[in-house]
């Protein structure tokens, strides 16, 4: 079972995979999101507040939220965000 001892490395990847995916469909709902870790005591008292075991593993945190649509029209535009593909992709042949 996740949180499970002696299985919190190998569930790192899953953890974080997992989380992409709540965070990518909470964008395609217009939701944003922040990640975060739980930390030294950060840990223990997020097990009491949320009535987690002690002996399970609290690591990883989202947050949700509607973004500030007056805060982002005021951020600067970039002109072009994103470097145009052939710029970044090469066709090569391993020989």
């Amino acid at each position: 079972m996740a949180g499970e001892s002696g299985q919190f490395e190998q569930e790192t990847f899953d953890e974080g995979r997992l989380s992409e995916r709540i965070m990518l469909a909470a964008a395609a709902y217009g939701v944003g999101s922040s990640i975060g870790w739980f930390r030294r005591s950060g840990e223990a008292a997020a097990k009491e507040i949320l009535g987690i075991p002690a002996s399970r593993l609290v690591r990883t945190a989202i947050s949700f939220g509607y973004p500030d649509e007056e805060a982002r029209r005021s951020r600067p535009k970039h002109a072009q965000a994103r470097k145009p593909l052939a710029d970044i992709v090469h066709e090569e042949r391993y020989s």
